[in-house]
């Protein structure tokens, strides 16, 4: 037969499982006090290390504050009122824009040539009008740097080219123009011929200066404005003979006066490429006039046309300073180019129509009340009033208040045309808005829009009006 199993334990049996799981507990106990215990080690590390950091943080701190106040203190420069003005002007903006009027006017002509390419066969200069540039924007950018826009007229001009239209050349001739020899015929000098002798006290009347000869010539013709031309010249004077003086024992009596060969001097001919007259004719086929000139040798050109245009530029302009080694003194100063010019292609969209012109809030009397209509009425006629002696010239001082004079560029008062009074001001600070009339010593009408500040002045019936401040 197999083991019995019992199933009944025996109190020694009992008491053994009891002392083992008791054993079991405090084991468990024992290990988690060790590991409470590590934690707690670990966090007294920790704070150590933290003390150990701030303490040297401290130090750091400390030493860095010790040494930086002695070098503040002992070494680093004070600013001076001259450091701090120089900091102001820093942080303000202190490019000189009134010099770039100047500087675009007289470099224009280098700047716009570093674009340019023309044919010099054809043309001969093209030129920037200095005297027509205008800086219509500048737009700083910090205190060195600017946007310029301005516009200048281009001229440039066609070479002269010679006249070989035959029909042409027939129709100056036609009209007179080139059909006259230009160089003049010298006047051949006559001999001298005996004198009479005269005394040494009396002024020698028989010789005369060569008188200068001139010659014009002027070239008519029934369509073409003619240019005469002039020429001007100087023959060289012979010598002239002397006065036999009588002789100191012998009387006065008439003496033959040696005399000496002279040549004709012939007068300065006109150079072969001198010009010396022009003419402008109307071209068949062309709506303008061409100009014509004739040279010396008879050659006829026609004038190189000139053209002119005006144009649109743009160009950053630097100031710039350099200074020497120690970057103390300055050695250079001024405007530059900070790229190269540029011909500006944008066109601002400008308002060029005025049949309806917007009018900005700040002078709208828009959301403001009107005044009463009785207000407004007495209000008009002595604003009238005022006007009218304005124009006038008489006294306006207890009605017109302003430090400012009065220009009536000699005009005369006509009539209001419109007048609103409001009980409140507008963004620009009036509280009236008029138009009225004048007319002017060149006698046209011009309809002024003026915006006033219209206060009363009294009470009741006395009240009266007068104008504090007028646009």
């Amino acid at each position: 037969m197999g083991k019995k199993i019992s199933l009944i334990k025996t109190h020694e049996e009992l008491e053994a499982e009891k002392a083992q799981k008791q054993r079991e507990l405090e084991l468990e106990v024992q290990a988690e006090n060790q590991a409470q215990q590590n934690r707690i080690v670990a966090l007294h590390k920790k704070q150590k290390t933290m003390k150990i950091i701030m303490v040297s943080v401290f130090v750091v701190f400390f030493i860095a504050m010790l040494v930086f106040g002695t070098y503040n203190t002992f070494f680093k420069h004070v600013l001076n009122t001259n450091d701090i003005q120089y900091q102001i002007n820093g942080a303000i903006n202190t490019y000189p824009v009134e010099g770039l009027d100047n500087y675009i006017r007289d470099n224009c002509q280098g700047m716009f040539m570093q674009n340019v390419n023309i044919d010099q066969a054809k043309y001969e200069y093209i030129d920037v009008d200095e005297n027509s540039v205008y800086i219509s924007k500048v737009r700083l950018q910090n205190n060195t740097l600017a946007e310029v826009w301005f516009a200048a007229d281009v001229k440039i001009k066609e070479r002269d080219t010679k006249v070989t239209d035959q029909a042409i050349i027939d129709r100056l001739h036609k009209n007179g123009f080139g059909s006259v020899d230009p160089t003049p015929t010298p006047t051949p000098i006559p001999t001298p011929v005996p004198v009479e002798t005269q005394s040494a006290t009396e002024p020698d009347t028989t010789n005369q200066d060569v008188v200068e000869n001139v010659e014009e010539m002027s070239f008519t013709g029934g369509d073409m404005n003619i240019v005469p031309m002039t020429i001007n010249y100087d023959p060289e004077t012979p010598e002239t003979t002397e006065a036999t003086q009588p002789s100191e024992t012998q009387p006065s009596e008439t003496q033959p006066t040696e005399t000496q060969p002279t040549e004709t001097t012939p007068a300065p001919t006109v150079g072969d490429d001198t010009e010396i007259g022009s003419v402008e004719m109307t071209v068949d086929g062309r709506n303008e006039t061409v100009e014509y000139y004739i040279v010396g040798n008879g050659v006829i050109y026609q004038r190189g046309k000139t053209t002119t245009v005006r144009y649109n530029f743009y160009v950053p302009i630097e100031y710039y300073s350099v200074k020497d080694a120690d970057e103390v003194t300055v050695v250079a100063q001024g405007y530059r180019p900070a790229a190269k010019l540029n011909m500006y292609i944008l066109n601002d969209i400008n308002q060029t129509e005025f049949d309806s012109i917007i009018i900005n809030d700040k002078y709208s009397f828009k959301n403001l009340t009107p005044v009463e209509e009785n207000v407004k009425t007495a209000a008009k006629i002595k604003v009238n009033a005022i006007l009218d002696d304005l124009y006038s010239g008489r006294d306006t001082s207890q009605s017109f208040y302003s430090f400012k004079t009065f220009n009536t560029y000699g005009a005369t008062y006509g009539n209001m045309e419109l007048f609103e009074m409001y009980t409140e001001k507008n963004a620009m600070g009036f509280n009236t808005y008029c138009e009225y009339t004048i007319i002017t010593e060149q006698g046209f009408k011009y309809t002024i829009n003026t915006y006033m500040v219209v206060e009363p002045v009294g009470s009741g019936q006395d009240q009266t009006w007068k104008i504090t401040r007028i646009l």
